[in-house]
């Protein structure tokens, strides 16, 4: 499996999703990740990797600029921040590159990119974004 994962979603940043990562990279199962994009500011995701001793190689950071805040008008932000982290994560399953994404962002956040062009219903099955 291949697994995009928004490290910029959450509501105490990049650490803690890469304490996550970490510790799902070392439990039973985790043979079956083939590869994983952590999605986010480049330079914050290296320094949370380096705290958490994360130096997996199945691992490729993957940078985006930008992400949402609480304040952004979900539909508004996707639009206008075409290199916020979960845009870009939700694009490496469109692409084909990963086949799930991972994400804190809110609900509100989600249904906008659901509904997006990136949900084509002429797209194989597997390659849709599900609810």
């Amino acid at each position: 499996m291949r697994i995009a994962v928004d490290v910029m979603g959450g509501d105490h940043g990049p650490s803690v999703v890469i304490a996550g990562v970490t510790q799902a990279l070392s439990s039973p199962g985790q043979e079956r990740v083939r590869s994983l994009f952590v999605v986010g500011r480049e330079d914050e995701i290296k320094a949370a990797m380096a705290e958490h001793r994360c130096a997996d190689p199945r691992i490729e950071v993957v940078h985006a600029s930008q992400a949402l805040t609480m304040e952004d008008n979900p539909l508004t932000a996707i639009r206008k921040k075409k290199d916020a982290s979960v845009v870009r994560a939700v694009a490496l399953v469109s692409d084909g590159k990963a086949d799930a994404v991972i994400s804190l962002e809110t609900r509100e956040a989600w249904s906008p990119l659901r509904h997006s062009a990136w949900a084509d219903p002429m797209a194989s099955s597997d390659r849709r974004l599900r609810p």
